[in-house]
């Protein structure tokens, strides 16, 4: 009887102190994995100053547009957005340029097309639009059918959609 007394008050001491020494092994490896992952961004701290000063060097007007009216950033996105549909060889069959919105610095240009063609047309022209200079941006994007339902398809040819397409692009605000 004096044995198991003595083995529970022995389990009563070991027992929390081993659930207490797993416990801070476990915060241990786990500050120890955040402290190698650190180090090793520390690492590469001169690489990513370099890249850093490389970037802030570069002139990012190249990416907005370069009119700062509204009116007129407006016509040069329509020329953009012309050139790209023509490139793909979908047909424009409306622009409209909606109000623009400001944000911060920038003012954000958005026009509604609308443009007829093909998939692989729309492919090309959505292609030019976003891989181009200054960054254009499709927010929306709605594919209709031209033809009606159940309608007849000519073997070999593409059926036409429609596609209404938001397109945005930002110019700087001059004075701010």
């Amino acid at each position: 009887l004096l044995l198991a007394v003595v083995l529970a008050l022995a389990a009563l001491i070991a027992i929390p102190a081993y659930k207490l020494h797993e416990h801070y092994d476990a915060a241990l490896e786990s500050l120890q994995f955040r402290f190698n992952k650190l180090r090793g961004v520390a690492a590469q701290k001169g690489e990513i100053q370099k890249t850093l000063t490389a970037v802030k060097g570069e002139s990012a007007a190249r990416f907005f547009l370069k009119n700062s009216a509204p009116n007129l950033a407006g016509s040069e996105l329509q020329d953009l957005v012309r050139a790209a549909v023509e490139k793909g060889g979908a047909r424009l069959t409306s622009v409209q340029v909606a109000a623009p919105k400001e944000e911060g610095r920038y003012r954000q240009i958005v026009l509604n097309v609308q443009v007829i063609g093909n998939i692989m047309t729309l492919q090309k022209t959505l292609h030019a639009l976003e891989s181009g200079l200054p960054y254009v941006f499709v927010d929306t994007l709605r594919i209709n059918s031209t033809q009606f339902r159940g309608a007849r398809t000519n073997p070999g040819l593409e059926p036409e959609v429609t596609v209404q397409l938001d397109i945005s692009a930002y110019a700087p605000i001059t004075g701010k």
